[in-house]
């Protein structure tokens, strides 16, 4: 068990940058339906008490075991809590979701969905008071990134951009029942694997914990409950993991409210009010293949795929086990008594049965037609012998009356005498069971031929990224060539211009040269009528 859990970001690293935002910035972002998540206050995570409230997650049961009872997060915990829409266009990230254009001008690249973090904070900077598209999704991309699906490497997945082609059309997107099930995703994770670096919106899992459970809830901000709830809770009082340990042990049925209730001003609102008109079911079991996200690894197919074989197996090993059983209990004979004499039709068919190894074997039940058998075989009757064959139209006195044995050529290691009504009821219960058997088989072979048309689909989208990588480094080999030869005709300049300067440097000497001897005659002839002057 992981004492304690770790995250990349914390409320204050949103807080701040929406403390950045101008007004007309603020009101871009609150037409996308995300804008009550502006006004949520800087929250300190208690990492303790999330440790241990996750600690108590039960990834069957998909919630929380207390003691005084099990308790689940809800869509309507999280249209009350955070103020996302929980209805509408589910959030899907597809594993064959084509590359777009606004991946790649985000930095994304084919091979590696995914923008970090700190490089959407630099462009966020950029923009100081601009309002644009480019703007607003951005700062989606970080909301997303580090409030709302948070993961443990500091970035963001790229394929989050598809939703954002036409911004119009974010607030169709059901992003609270994205936010409910990407948590679920991480919870089960951190039981799973026992995860250092938890992901989700761990904020809301701390503001759920403060609305349903009375332990280390802190004072409200007013009396009136602000909408969001989240703007309703001050900060906590720090305590140690053993203090949440021994609260949550003696925890009381009283402390714990087990289902948050809209107030009438809240209904009014419309997050609230669809999620009201929706039947109740739907509000306490969303269909998580309705708004799963599909970020599931090639790794964690295979691995459920393998649980799933495992867990049919052993169902049938256990089956099996109960068919043996019953075969031991008859005879090996089909010649014992029989009180009435009188066997009917038993219709022969075979049954394939599949064992602990995953093989099949056949088990032949052949017909058995006999009008009456004798209580007391003589020598003249018919036997039939450890390999259960017999003699074709063998005719068997029985009271002076002659009848005839059709078809009795048996080929069974074990066959039963006259069946009795309970024996009758065992082999219907036996064809029951291998009918289900069969179906759980075919449900299974329906699963595997899924997983593979998949892994073929994740394949094919891997030769084509790979082709579109081929197609990247050609671009740039191409690229890099130009500059090559652009760098060949720099050094043909340099050069000639080397060449002419050492011209230059030669003339240069020459003309000193020159220009001194000039100087020379020129201060002789005057020294010299200077002399004849003197004279």
């Amino acid at each position: 068990m992981v004492e304690n859990i770790n995250t990349r970001f914390t409320v204050s690293t949103f807080i701040k940058q929406v403390e950045k935002l101008s007004n007309g910035q603020k009101n871009a972002i609150k037409k996308t339906g995300l804008g009550h998540l502006l006004i949520m206050p800087n929250q300190k995570l208690s990492k303790t008490l999330l440790a241990e409230l996750m600690d108590r997650w039960n990834c069957e049961k998909k919630a929380f075991v207390l003691p005084p009872g099990d308790i689940k997060i809800s869509l309507m915990d999280v249209a009350l809590i955070l103020g996302l829409h929980v209805m509408g266009e589910p959030v899907v990230l597809k594993n064959d979701e084509p590359f777009s254009h606004l991946e790649r001008e985000y930095g994304a690249v084919p091979g590696k969905r995914e923008i970090s973090i700190s490089a959407i904070e630099k462009s966020l900077e950029s923009f100081k008071t601009i309002v644009n598209d480019d703007f607003i999704r951005t700062f989606l991309l970080f909301t997303f990134g580090v409030l709302l699906f948070p993961n443990a490497k500091g970035t963001v997945d790229s394929r989050y951009l598809s939703f954002m082609e036409d911004l119009d059309k974010m607030l169709g997107y059901a992003w609270g029942a994205a936010v409910h099930e990407n948590l679920h995703l991480w919870l089960d994770r951190r039981k799973k694997q026992g995860i250092e670096y938890v992901g989700g919106c761990l904020i809301f899992v701390q503001m759920w914990c403060y609305a349903h459970i009375d332990i280390a809830r802190p004072l409200h901000h007013g009396r009136n409950l602000p909408f969001p709830r989240s703007c309703q809770w001050k900060n906590s009082s720090s305590h140690t993991r053993q203090w949440f340990t021994e609260k949550f042990e003696k925890l009381h049925e009283n402390q714990i409210i087990w289902e948050l209730n809209p107030t009438p001003e809240e209904s009014q609102i419309d997050i609230v009010r669809e999620l009201l008109e929706m039947p109740k079911e739907t509000v306490e079991s969303p269909s998580t293949s309705e708004y799963l996200s599909r970020t599931a690894t090639d790794n964690d197919l295979r691995t459920q795929a393998v649980e799933l074989e495992k867990e049919l197996i052993t169902d049938l090993a256990g089956e099996m086990a109960d068919v043996q059983k019953y075969n031991m209990k008859l005879p090996s004979t089909l010649g014992s008594p029989s009180t009435n004499g009188m066997v009917d039709h038993l219709d022969s068919e075979e049954d394939t049965i599949i064992d602990v190894n995953g093989e099949t074997s056949e088990v032949q039940k052949d017909t058995v037609e006999v009008t009456q058998v004798s209580q007391s075989p003589s020598g003249d009757d018919t036997v039939i012998d450890a390999n259960g064959k017999t003699s074709e139209d063998t005719v068997i006195d029985v009271n002076g009356e002659i009848a005839e044995v059709r078809e009795v050529t048996v080929e069974v290691t074990q066959a039963s005498p006259s069946p009795s009504a309970d024996n009758m009821d065992d082999v219907d219960n036996l064809r029951t069971t291998n009918e289900m058997l069969e179906k759980q088989v075919s449900e299974m072979e329906e699963v595997i031929e899924e997983l593979r048309r998949e892994n073929l689909q994740r394949n094919q989208m891997s030769e084509k990224q790979v082709s579109e990588k081929e197609e990247v480094i050609e671009e740039l080999r191409r690229e890099n060539q130009v500059m090559e030869k652009q760098i060949s005709e720099m050094e043909g300049v340099i050069e000639e211009l080397r060449r002419e300067n050492q011209f230059l440097k030669s003339h240069y000497l020459s003309s000193n040269i020159l220009a001194n001897r000039l100087e020379r005659i020129v201060f002789g002839e005057d020294l010299n009528d200077q002399k004849e002057c003197t004279s």
